[in-house]
Formats: C-alpha cells, sequence, structure tokens
C-alpha cells in the first residue's frame, strides 16, 4: 500500500511539472535592447494578456527564452525587439505600422494586420522547441 501511494504521488508530481517550451527567435538584427517573448493559451488573450512571458537580452542573431513547467495545452506567440526598451512595441504612420522587429510562432505573414490566434497556435505535449522569425 506503502509503495502504491508513493508512485501515485510521484506520477501526481511528475503531471504537475508540465514541459519546457524554448523559444528560439532568430534574426535579430540589432544587438541592443531585449527581445521580449509572450506566450498566450487563450484565443481571447492573444496579443492582450501574456500567460507567461520574458524578455531576453538582443545578443547575436539568434536567442532562445526558456519557460519550465509549461502545462501540456494550445498555446501562441508573439515576440518582438524592444530596442529602445520602452516596453512597447513602437508603431508609425497612420496605419500604425511596427517601427520594431517582431513575429510570431508558425512565422505565418502578416498582412494588413497581426496573424489570427489559429495561424500562431502550436500544441505542448512534451518538450518543445518553437522558432521563430523576425
Amino acid at each position: 500500500m506503502i509503495v502504491l501511494w508513493g508512485t501515485l504521488l510521484s506520477a501526481q508530481v511528475l503531471a504537475q511539472q508540465g514541459f519546457e517550451l524554448k523559444v528560439s527567435v532568430q534574426n535579430i538584427e540589432q544587438q541592443k535592447g531585449h527581445i521580449r517573448v509572450c506566450v498566450t493559451n487563450k484565443k481571447a488573450d492573444f496579443l492582450k494578456t501574456c500567460y507567461l512571458a520574458t524578455e531576453v537580452r538582443a545578443v547575436g542573431n539568434q536567442v532562445t527564452a526558456i519557460f519550465k513547467n509549461v502545462p501540456s495545452g494550445e498555446y501562441a506567440v508573439a515576440v518582438y525587439h524592444d530596442v529602445d526598451e520602452n516596453g512597447i512595441l513602437n508603431k508609425e504612420g497612420v496605419f500604425g505600422i511596427p517601427s520594431e522587429d517582431y513575429g510570431f510562432s508558425n512565422n505565418p505573414r502578416a498582412m494588413f494586420g497581426p496573424p489570427s490566434y489559429e495561424k500562431c497556435t502550436f500544441w505542448v505535449t512534451s518538450d518543445k522547441t518553437v522558432l521563430v522569425k523576425l
């Protein structure tokens, strides 16, 4: 009975820990500022609220953000290069075209606005690496 309880408890702890999600960001042109990474898990939150977020100093032409203990599920990633470190994606002109580099999981083309949540989604069911090109 004690062995069975220990096995069940171990299984619960492992299930709660989740998986490692790596977001590898490529094509960094300027070696200053931070790469800001936002992971969402709900369509309503996409490009509004992050379920997980981090920033990585822009060093080299590629950086990797690592999230640990990510529960299995559906996610989407949005990334931008905050060159001036003001905490927002700078936009210019009447149409609000981003003046800082950005990208999304699955690397969909952004035509007349950001891509949909559905075009950016992927599933985490084990450790996973997602590539985002700026």
